[in-house]
């Protein structure tokens, strides 16, 4: 009985999330915009609003995707620094096979200290058309995209990490934003696990 009653509340509590998400269907515009009236709850269950005038890291991540995992360190340090900033800063899982026990257990395992957003109807990722992961996507106080594309450049190609890098894209976008201006750097490749999303 108690075996029953916690796959159905574990149940519910993931509809809430899939629910939740995917109120924004049907006002999606692109990613130009991040949208207003957006909520979302985290894998932890709390709740997160997109519609107040904090500018927004979005970092799609692959729970399985070894340059994710790899990422994670520099994440932290980087969502330290977006909160001292006065950014809301957040991973979002958005494969289809992407599950609230594995998001967990990523969570553990790599010590996120971010929130995570389970993104399995892949609302959110329609919106921004992430193509890889890890990518990352920042907002300015008025929801008005300015950067998207990689952390940092230390990868010269899948597989290939260079043994010193120099650009920091996304802590310098960061940096910008936060301070009231455009990054000069808007638009990066991203370099990481192929986002399958749009097959």
């Amino acid at each position: 009985m108690y075996i029953i009653r916690h796959l159905v509340i574990s149940t519910c509590l993931l509809l809430g999330i899939v629910i939740q998400v995917s109120q924004v269907a049907a006002q999606s515009g692109t990613a130009e915009h991040l949208l207003a009236g957006f909520h979302a709850l985290d894998i932890n269950q709390e709740s997160h609003s997109f519609g107040n005038a904090r500018p927004k890291v979005l970092i799609f991540l692959g729970q399985e995707c070894a340059i994710s995992q790899r990422y994670i360190p520099t994440l932290n340090e980087l969502s330290t620094l977006a909160k001292a900033m006065e950014f809301d800063f957040y991973g979002v899982f958005s494969d289809s096979w992407a599950t609230l026990e594995k998001a967990k257990q990523f969570q553990q395992d790599y010590e996120v200290n971010f929130p995570l957003i389970l993104d399995s109807a892949e609302v959110i990722a329609h919106q921004l058309q992430p193509t890889a992961k890890p990518e990352a996507f920042v907002f300015n106080t008025k929801g008005e995209l300015s950067y998207q594309g990689r952390i940092d450049d230390r990868f010269a190609d899948l597989g290939k990490l260079r043994q010193t890098f120099s650009q920091h894209n996304l802590r310098d976008a960061i940096t910008a934003v936060g301070n009231g201006q455009q990054p000069d750097i808007a638009r990066t490749k991203t370099i990481g696990c192929f986002y399958g999303g749009w097959d």
